[in-house]
């Protein structure tokens, strides 16, 4: 299915990168509606919000929380 539509593999791809890229060791839910879901009955929900499901992505990832975490510790 992925491979017969570009947008499907697009959130696929990213889905997969953010388990090693950003940290996800685990899904957040099994069908949530955002990109980091086991499973997701709609694509094209979330490839109508891009923007915004990338923005989640990234804000909500374990790496970016670490990230921001220490940051915080060492500006005091």
């Amino acid at each position: 299915m992925a491979m017969l539509d570009p947008e499907i593999l697009k959130i696929i791809a990213y889905h997969e990168f953010s388990h090693y890229f950003l940290e996800y060791e685990t899904h957040l839910c099994g069908d949530c509606g955002i990109i980091m879901a086991r499973a997701n009955s709609s694509y094209f929900e979330i490839a109508n919000d891009w923007e915004g499901q990338v923005k989640k992505l990234f804000v909500d990832s374990s790496a970016f929380k670490n990230k921001s975490s220490a940051s915080a510790a060492n500006s005091f």
